[in-house]
């Protein structure tokens, strides 16, 4: 638990130590879904380098779009804070929910954006939840 808290911390303070992300809490909300889906991902039988591929290619193609018309990833702070929870996922599993709340709170603590209260995202139902514990 305390190794977790730490690790948000690192995180949180490598960001603010870079800048301020530029999401807003509705943002924050939907990255947290995904980043809750990507350890949903992880139980599934996704791998690391599957998973993370596929978000560095769409991270490189989002690039071409202009900042104003991207999801959450508009310049290179908020990829990296993605990238990095998504990274997460895979080095340190836990359950979808505990990753997606961890995200959450991080992202609303260094957003460049008047805080929303804190709230979890809500509670994935999708199929295939047989272990939300499971530690693939």
């Amino acid at each position: 638990m305390k190794i977790r808290w730490l690790l948000g911390l690192v995180i949180a303070m490598a960001a603010c130590a870079a800048h301020a992300i530029e999401v807003d809490a509705a943002e924050c909300h939907e990255a947290a879904q995904f980043v809750g889906n990507a350890a949903q991902s992880r139980i599934n039988g996704a791998s690391k380098d599957f998973f993370v591929g596929k978000l560095d290619e769409d991270l490189f193609l989002l690039e071409s779009i202009p900042r104003e018309s991207r999801w959450f990833a508009h310049g290179a702070n908020e990829a990296q804070f993605l990238r990095g929870a998504v990274l997460d996922v895979f080095d340190f599993p836990r359950t979808p929910s505990e990753h997606a709340s961890e995200f959450l709170a991080n992202c609303m603590r260094v957003a460049d954006t008047p805080h929303a209260p804190e709230t979890a995202p809500a509670r994935d139902t999708t199929q295939g939840h047989a272990d939300d514990r499971n530690r693939i």
